[in-house]
């Protein structure tokens, strides 16, 4: 069984959960996120992910696949009968997984790698908005009567 890596950014806005057992990427896409004023959390599976889905109360999870499909849609299925939380999976080009067959697994987006992290943060912010999530950095506008 895998463990948490780790947690950071604690004064963070909102809180993503990163799926990877390649602990440099993580490190790397957590200061990305962590610099992008989200909270992170890191786990190496989907076994813990799904095990701290509750306690971390993500409000996105990133997958960045394993190249085995099975294997991360299976983590998928177990996040989605647990929570509607917005899901994005990063996979390499050359193993994309079939979009129909994703999108009804329950994930929301797929980016290919190499990527541009531009790419990845407005893919992230977009998602947010449309799951009334505020994203870091947007003013909630409020109109009154």
């Amino acid at each position: 069984m895998g463990k948490k890596i780790s947690q950071t950014g604690t004064a963070c806005k909102k809180r993503i959960m990163v799926i990877d057992n390649d602990r440099d990427f993580s490190r790397d896409m957590g200061k990305m996120l962590c610099h992008e004023d989200y909270n992170v959390v890191i786990v190496d599976s989907g076994e813990v992910a799904s095990l701290l889905l509750e306690s971390a109360s993500p409000d996105l999870i990133i997958i960045d696949s394993s190249g085995n499909i099975v294997e991360d849609f299976e983590a998928v299925e177990k996040i989605r009968s647990r929570s509607k939380v917005p899901v994005i999976m990063i996979v390499w080009a050359g193993i994309m997984p079939d979009i129909e067959e994703a999108v009804e697994k329950g994930i929301d987006d797929l980016i290919t790698k190499p990527f541009d992290t531009r790419v990845l943060r407005a893919r992230i912010r977009a998602i947010l908005r449309r799951s009334g999530v505020q994203y870091a950095g947007e003013r909630q506008s409020s109109i009154s009567f």
